[in-house]
């Protein structure tokens, strides 16, 4: 029996249009993300594998052999395959910690997601309309590329762009594992209870609107978790700075009372050597050099003291530099 007959053309395309939603959902998170070595390469050999893997699923489970029968426990299995197939397929490409592309995988499925369901609703609005034309199978796709397109857009212009995945941090990969089969669990059993059996219009809105709840909360948290990874590190580099400024101005305020006692130093020498060449009969032309020098160096003698310690060395270090300006020191032989 050949593959076209063991699973239906129809069920085959939605499989392969449901993994490629995913992709591009996927791939929207992905932009920032560091790529490996031979990521070309790579992504030629991944998506070929993960549309063969796709479709070898939609044979095992919607074939004339399928290896569940129970409807919506063969839905979940499928789309959990599809996800952890579409994890493995980022891993490959993306140059990243196993938390990077877990939360990757869960955004882009809970954006995927989203589209599914407003499709699904959009699929319940249509059937309550009497026009013929709306119930054929290229206006269904058509609705469906025109939400996945109008969904898609929406969430990168007031989400995606906005939100650095790189940042996200959770507290251990076990507790992102629990938040993504927790999601997986509520949206694929609610959708996939929804999607198998008859169920009454108000029942089916429900369930698609509580899974779409589900996943705008889950990218709304990770959003958050971005953000304030986003300020823990911004108050961790203020932090460093304001560390780096306060050892600063101690070896600032070290050499400038280091000076200080340099200055006193050289006023007394500069004091006994004037009255030395006074005793030797010194000349106008001695003392005035001496006059100069201590002009010059008297510039490293003014500490301001205002009580403020930084300020006091920076109102030092300034006042210091103008005097040294106005007086440098030119000794004449």
């Amino acid at each position: 029996m050949s593959a076209a007959q063991l699973v239906s053309p129809l069920t085959l395309f939605n499989n392969e249009a449901v993994i490629v939603e995913m992709m591009v959902a996927q791939a929207l998170f992905a932009l920032q993300v560091p790529k490996k070595p031979c990521f070309k390469r790579r992504l030629v050999i991944a998506i070929p594998a993960l549309l063969l893997f796709t479709a070898l699923l939609a044979i095992a489970f919607y074939g004339g052999h399928a290896l569940i029968r129970i409807g919506v426990l063969r839905s979940v299995t499928n789309f959990l395959l599809l996800y952890l197939a579409a994890n493995v397929a980022a891993a490959a490409v993306l140059d990243c910690g196993a938390h990077v592309v877990m939360s990757i995988s869960i955004c882009g499925y809970a954006v995927q997601h989203i589209a599914s369901a407003c499709t699904s609703l959009g699929h319940l609005a249509r059937e309550a309309l009497p026009f013929a034309p709306l119930h054929t199978w290229l206006a269904g796709e058509l609705l469906r590329i025109m939400m996945f397109v109008a969904v898609y857009v929406a969430c990168h212009l007031c989400f995606i762009r906005r939100f650095d995945v790189m940042r996200m941090r959770v507290s251990s990969n076990a507790s992102l594992l629990f938040l993504a089969l927790s999601m997986l669990g509520v949206t694929l059993g609610l959708s996939s209870y929804a999607s198998v059996g008859t169920h009454a219009v108000a029942t089916s809105f429900v369930f698609r609107s509580v899974s779409i709840l589900v996943c705008v909360m889950i990218l709304l948290m990770f959003g958050e978790l971005s953000r304030n990874q986003r300020l823990t590190d911004e108050l961790a580099f203020m932090k460093r700075m304001n560390d780096m400024r306060t050892n600063y101005y101690e070896l600032l305020k070290d050499t400038i009372d280091t000076t200080n006692v340099h200055y006193h130093d050289l006023k007394h020498q500069v004091a006994r050597l004037r009255t030395t060449v006074n005793e030797a009969g010194g000349t106008q032309a001695s003392n005035a050099m001496l006059d100069e020098i201590s002009q010059s160096v008297s510039a490293y003698g003014s500490i301001a003291k205002t009580g403020n310690a930084a300020l006091d060395v920076v109102l030092t270090q300034k006042k210091s530099g103008m005097r040294s300006q106005e007086h440098p020191l030119h000794l004449h032989v």
